[in-house]
């Protein structure tokens, strides 16, 4: 990857990007803004072209064996992402829970998914098509969305074009935190590694949502940034449509994304005090588009033991700081300089950069279950003070050094600069080449990670068309989270976070196969679960010695390579 961003950085920025930032920038011609946006746009679709590359390879090496799941990482939660499109794809317009026996009401919950479901109906989509499709165009909508931002608070072409390769390919010491202090799988690793959240190139290669988050959560820190400067009527109609949409898409992180636009909207309207009114109005205008969403899950909290129960069960704390200072890795440092020199000139456009990196950072301790979701986005101004810091302070220091002094009798100066940019760029980008490698590597060599058995798939798809949305599947924890991805059939359990009293279900699905278990108590655990199914393959065997065929109270109702689906009999 980094071999595919370095040519293009090393012809576009050339000496002039690259001068002092003591100089006032020069007002770009509208030809020039032209190039430069062309020149995003083709960063953009190459990077999120290439989050393409492992899916691809693993739809290539599907065989009539095993089937490649369409995930990479984190399957847990991308089957949820998953299930709920497929109920949207077979005409719901609200949540049921896919991995759960308590009844309750459909919920509007995960409503990005459902009409990305019902889109995907309409338009000849299999489910799994318009969710890659989603991710890619969201992921597109996020890096436009990401330069917009950086345009707003970065006047210097060469720091706002490092700044916005940053946001596209960088990542951090993941990967020498890993060579130096290994961990294993119930230790932490540097957050580039897994915490998906934090960086837009892993949040587009993995999940739709997220990216269209950052979209909408950077679209409304423009606007209200634009309003201090170039008040428009439009920018009110955007503000509140950023606002509701955020609201659908991610509301987890609508709190954090509130305290900040509030800190930026109070921070602009003190210096620039005769546009406060025209600040703060669309500061409202996002407000009001939120507030319809978040009553509506005020009013379920306490109205809803269930929807109450899923809020409790959704922790999600912050690694200590350290992992987030070497997650962002080479951005961390070069914004520490980048953040000095923009408290030293206190300049408008680019104070709004630190007030999100500070408040951004202290919510992420902040008292509550939820603190790691306010990582969501931080890496923009992270990297546009990353880009301020090494046109301003780094490049300007390394040319008056002894070393550049001498290398400049033996090297060019813009070439020295060029190489000392393309090899910033490499260091930070060196987590993501791997996660891509590896995922690819992962696909290529069918990992059981990624591919399940074809009789796992055939019979999820059984499921799909034989069940109702009432009908419930009893299955093994992880066979269980891929049925409802694949075909949207309803599980017992799927979910540390959607199946309510998760422990104690899995508790139970331990016992129900386990062979030690007397017939009567499993047939109470069985129809306490409530379900008109039990799945019976590979992850289940391994649980026990349990054999569904010997049991009175269940009787055959499908086989396909080496699974049987087995159905409860009505209790007499």
């Amino acid at each position: 990857m980094a071999g595919v961003f370095a040519p293009a950085v090393w012809i576009v920025i050339r000496i002039d990007d690259v001068s002092s930032e003591h100089n006032p920038p020069v007002k770009l011609s509208s030809t020039s803004r032209s190039k430069e946006r062309w020149w995003v746009i083709k960063v953009a679709l190459i990077t999120v072209a290439i989050t393409y590359v492992p899916y691809l390879a693993g739809w290539y090496r599907q065989t009539s064996e095993l089937r490649f799941t369409g995930t990479l990482f984190n399957s847990i939660d991308a089957n949820v992402y998953l299930a709920i499109l497929q109920q949207g794809w077979r005409g719901a317009w609200l949540m049921t829970l896919p991995y759960s026996v308590e009844a309750h009401s459909p919920m509007f919950l995960y409503e990005f998914y459902i009409v990305l479901g019902q889109i995907s109906r309409v338009s000849g989509l299999s489910p799994m098509v318009g969710y890659h499709l989603a991710r890619g165009l969201g992921g597109l909508w996020m890096l436009w969305a990401a330069y917009d931002y950086l345009s707003a608070h970065v006047a210097w072409r060469a720091a706002r074009k490092i700044a916005y390769l940053l946001v596209c390919i960088g990542s951090g010491l993941g990967w020498l935190m890993q060579v130096v202090m290994p961990v294993g799988p119930e230790g932490i690793s540097g957050i580039d590694l897994w915490l998906m959240d934090a960086f837009a190139f892993f949040s587009i290669l993995l999940v739709p949502h997220f990216a269209i988050a950052w979209a909408l959560m950077l679209t409304l820190l423009t606007s209200i940034h634009r309003s201090a400067f170039s008040p428009k009527p439009k920018l009110l109609l955007i503000a509140f449509g950023v606002g509701l949409a955020l609201t659908v898409v991610h509301p987890k992180i609508v709190p954090g994304a509130g305290i900040i636009a509030f800190v930026c909207a109070i921070l602009l309207a003190w210096k620039r005090r005769e546009r406060a009114v025209t600040i703060f109005s669309v500061l409202g205008a996002a407000g009001a588009g939120v507030a319809p969403v978040a009553l509506y899950y005020a009013f379920a909290l306490r109205t809803d033991s269930v929807f109450a129960a899923l809020a409790r069960q959704d922790i999600t704390l912050s690694p200590p700081f350290q992992y987030y200072a070497l997650g962002f890795g080479v951005s961390s440092l070069l914004a520490c300089f980048g953040l000095v020199c923009v408290l030293r000139r206190m300049r408008l456009p680019e104070l709004p950069l630190v007030a999100w990196l500070i408040i951004g950072g202290v919510m992420l301790y902040a008292p509550v279950q939820i603190q790691r979701r306010f990582i969501m986005g931080l890496q923009v101004p992270l990297a546009g003070l990353a880009g301020i810091g090494l046109t301003a302070v780094v490049l300007p220091a390394l040319k008056r050094s002894r070393f550049s002094r001498w290398l400049a009798r033996r090297y060019h100066p813009r070439r020295f600069r060029l190489l000392m940019i393309n090899l910033i760029l490499a260091l930070a980008a060196i987590s993501n080449i791997l996660l891509v490698t590896g995922y690819t590597l992962s696909a290529w060599f069918r990992s059981p990670a990624m591919f399940v058995p074809a009789g796992v798939a055939q019979a999820a798809d059984w499921l799909g068309r034989e069940s109702h949305v009432d009908d419930l599947t009893l299955a093994a924890y992880e066979t269980g989270n891929y049925i409802s991805a694949r075909s949207g059939a309803r599980t017992c359990i799927g979910h540390w976070n959607l199946t309510i009293d998760f422990y104690a279900k899995q508790d139970a699905v331990f016992q129900i196969f386990d062979a030690g278990t007397s017939n009567a108590r499993r047939e109470q655990f069985v129809r306490s679960m409530g379900c008109r199914f039990l799945f019976y393959g590979p992850a289940e065997r391994q649980l026990g010695a349990f054999d569904p065929a010997t049991a009175p109270y269940l009787k055959f109702a499908f086989s396909t390579s080496n699974v049987e689906i087995y159905e409860l009999r009505p209790q007499r």
